[in-house]
């Protein structure tokens, strides 16, 4: 008898992964086979296409062969409306999630119900959780070909750098006195702008000519992670996106933005300080 955690992923990749942590620990700890959804609209293309999991880290099923196993079975499900929805993504089933269950108790129940295996099948989420022993999530995984190798040529091509995050489309900073004074600080070496504001890096760039930047902008100037976009311009939002991650985290030294300076801090900084 096989039991299952999927992970519905929601919102951007650093509220992904940590949902996927939690979860990650979640099956290794109940013994359940995980796995992962993340064909919400603001990723869309799913984690198989760009990852793996090293062997002995964790049982794990790809989402494609998890519908071909459990089709035309009955199998008992939690949250039970998920029964007949496994394949919808949050953006639909997260008003009913909020409206049948009490968000805190249906967390709680997941956990519980994931070691009792009282139900075949979890389906877990969740907007935000942690990045607790993310280090070992992450360690398990690998970047499939030819993903790995394009950004690795990336890091490479930099050579000794040092790099700095700033989201300022839809988390807005109220002032960049901090990146500013890094950049001074760093005139003389090569520094990686990650970030999802292509008027912010082009008049900074007119500033600093050591700073680089990989990343593909769109002309509706919508912010990279949440705009609609076609397949393929998603695909290449998505591999920018983990491009300026593992940049981040490769770096010398990482500059991400003060709380104090926006609305709140966000996840995709605190996920690459996490990893560092």
């Amino acid at each position: 008898m096989s039991y299952y955690l999927l992970i519905k992923g929601i919102n951007g990749f650093g509220n992904m992964m940590s949902v996927l942590n939690v979860g990650y620990h979640l099956a290794r700890t109940s013994k359940r086979t995980l796995v992962i959804d993340w064909t919400h609209p603001e990723w869309k293309i799913g984690f198989d296409e760009y990852f793996t999991f090293k062997e002995n880290t964790v049982k794990y099923l790809e989402l494609n062969k998890f519908y071909e196993k459990v089709a035309n079975k009955k199998l008992e499900t939690y949250p039970k409306f998920f029964k007949d929805n496994l394949n919808k993504n949050l953006i639909d089933l997260k008003p009913t999630i909020d409206k049948d269950n009490n968000y805190g108790e249906y967390f709680d129940n997941c956990i519980k119900y994931a070691e009792k295996k009282k139900y075949d099948i979890i389906v877990f989420s969740y907007n935000w959780l942690a990045y607790n022993d993310i280090k070992s999530l992450w360690g398990s995984l690998e970047l499939k070909t030819p993903y790995d190798s394009i950004i690795k040529d990336k890091i490479n091509s930099l050579g000794n750098y040092k790099a700095i995050h700033i989201r300022n489309t839809d988390i807005k900073n109220v002032n960049l006195y901090w990146a500013i004074e890094f950049l001074i600080h760093n005139k003389d070496k090569t520094v990686y702008l990650a970030t999802d504001d292509n008027e912010l890096l082009s008049k900074l760039k007119t500033q600093f000519n050591n700073i680089v930047n990989y990343t593909t902008f769109y002309d509706d100037k919508k912010p990279l992670h949440i705009g609609e976009r076609t397949i393929e311009e998603k695909c290449k939002v998505n591999i920018d996106t983990l491009t300026d991650l593992y940049i981040l985290i490769n770096s010398e030294e990482l500059k991400i933005t003060p709380i104090k300076t926006t609305p709140y801090m966000t996840t995709f900084s605190m996920l690459a300080q996490a990893l560092i």
